[in-house]
């Protein structure tokens, strides 16, 4: 399957201190959201891992477990820019060597981030995924990518595999 992300969305997506939203449901279809602390992409940029603290994401834990559709929205907080990308599921996969310094390399961009559009330090910090518990990796291949940022194209979708 080709790739529904860029070279500049990946690395966008990695890099830029952006807000992680993941998503799937249950089966009563009902939603089930969570945050993640950071994310790698593979040199093809057809499998992405989002970083997710356990106790903070049980829901969408169960659900990836179940075999649930998957989703992950990335939101730039200061200029708004967001990419959602959809999965029909994703697995939990093991943190690879040079993970847990793209974890804390994320949390200093995002808290950064979040400080330069007037948050306080404290409060970034406090909403940010920190504290006891795994971290576990959600592995997953997107087949469609939209882009969501407010405005006139929000919800159009980028591309999608042929």
């Amino acid at each position: 399957m080709p790739a529904v992300i860029d070279e500049e969305q990946a690395d966008w997506m990695v890099q830029s201190g952006s807000s992680i939203t993941v998503a799937s449901c249950n089966a009563s279809a009902a939603p089930s959201l969570g945050q993640g602390v950071g994310c790698r992409v593979d040199a093809a940029r057809e499998r992405i891992t989002i970083f997710v603290l356990e106790p903070r994401n049980l829901a969408v834990l169960e659900d990836v477990r179940a075999g649930r559709a998957f989703a992950v929205v990335f939101t730039h907080g200061a200029s708004l820019r967001s990419l959602q990308l959809k999965a029909e599921s994703a697995r939990e996969v093991p943190l690879q060597p040079g993970d847990s310094e793209r974890i804390g390399s994320y949390i200093g961009a995002v808290t950064m981030q979040w400080a330069q559009i007037g948050t306080p330090l404290e409060l970034a910090q406090a909403l940010l995924p920190r504290g006891p518990g795994r971290v576990l990796g959600l592995e997953f291949t997107p087949y469609i990518a939209f882009d969501q940022t407010p405005g006139p194209r929000a919800g159009t979708a980028l591309r999608s595999p042929s």
